[in-house]
């Protein structure tokens, strides 16, 4: 099996990229289909508390550009 899913691997790495990202949404979903009814009211609040600690000098922001070249240059 282990040969066969490497061989399906190699293949789907050859798809363009927008086909990739699918299948891989697509095969993540599969792992975990349920869906947390508490992740939006969650998220909202943890983006409500980041803003309040932006707003009163507690955080710092940075250019979405340089947190990019970072994250890229820590996967290589």
């Amino acid at each position: 099996m282990r040969s066969t899913s490497r061989n399906l691997e190699a293949q789907l790495k050859k798809l363009p990229q927008k086909d990739r990202a699918r299948l891989a949404m697509s095969l993540i979903a599969s792992l975990d289909p349920g869906t947390d009814e508490d992740a939006e009211a969650l998220w909202l609040d943890e983006a409500g508390k980041r803003l309040k600690a932006y707003d009163a000098g507690e955080t710092q922001s940075r250019p979405v550009n340089d947190v990019i070249a970072e994250i890229k240059s820590g996967l290589k």
